[in-house]
């Protein structure tokens, strides 16, 4: 019986990192594809490829490409708690934003980038997520606290592709590099 245990166990053990392994690569992929997408647009006239929102965006997608499998949603829950009161990425995030109402190309984009990043984590943490939600079933509160935990979540993603430790949003803030100098490098 015990040998039938430690054998199942295993299995189990080496399929879930078969799992973890291929889910990363595939989301790198779809973050390259992204990448690609962003990079075609810039080629093909539809996205002003001198325009700092294009630097970002680009820098940031392949940052995250390289640091995808170190993301979970603890750290993006960290990130967003540590940066929560951070002048700097209000004002950034919301010049952001109003760049991305300009181009829809541009906002499409980015907005993609956040779902794959979310589709990621979820994908990552369903396990989990789901563990969490058996625990909290049958709580009159649960209903609330996981409605809570979704806006959580939702605004740590939205942080994720903001906060200098996975992005490039820094090298773009006005009071560090100028804007001139980050172009000079890239192009």
């Amino acid at each position: 019986m015990l040998p039938t245990i430690v054998i199942i166990a295993l299995f189990i053990y080496f399929l879930g990192k078969k799992y973890r392994s291929y889910n990363n690569r595939k989301y790198e992929l779809r973050l390259f594809r992204l990448r690609d997408r962003l990079r075609d647009a810039a080629v093909s006239g539809k996205i002003k490829k001198d325009d700092w929102t294009y630097y970002f965006l680009d820098s940031s997608i392949s940052k995250m490409t390289k640091n995808l499998r170190s993301v979970n949603i603890f750290y993006a829950m960290y990130l967003r708690k540590k940066h929560i009161n951070d002048k700097a990425i209000t004002d950034f995030n919301r010049q952001l934003k109003f760049k991305l109402e300009k181009n829809s190309e541009i906002k499409a984009i980015y907005n993609e980038f956040q779902t794959i990043l979310n589709m990621y984590l979820l994908s990552k943490h369903i396990v989990l997520l789901s563990m969490y939600a058996m625990a909290v079933y049958g709580y009159i509160k649960s209903i609330a606290r996981i409605k809570s935990l979704k806006l959580e979540a939702s605004d740590s993603i939205e942080k994720l592709t903001l906060v200098p430790e996975t992005s490039t949003s820094i090298d773009f803030m006005q009071h560090n590099k100028s804007y001139a100098n980050y172009s000079k490098a890239y192009c």
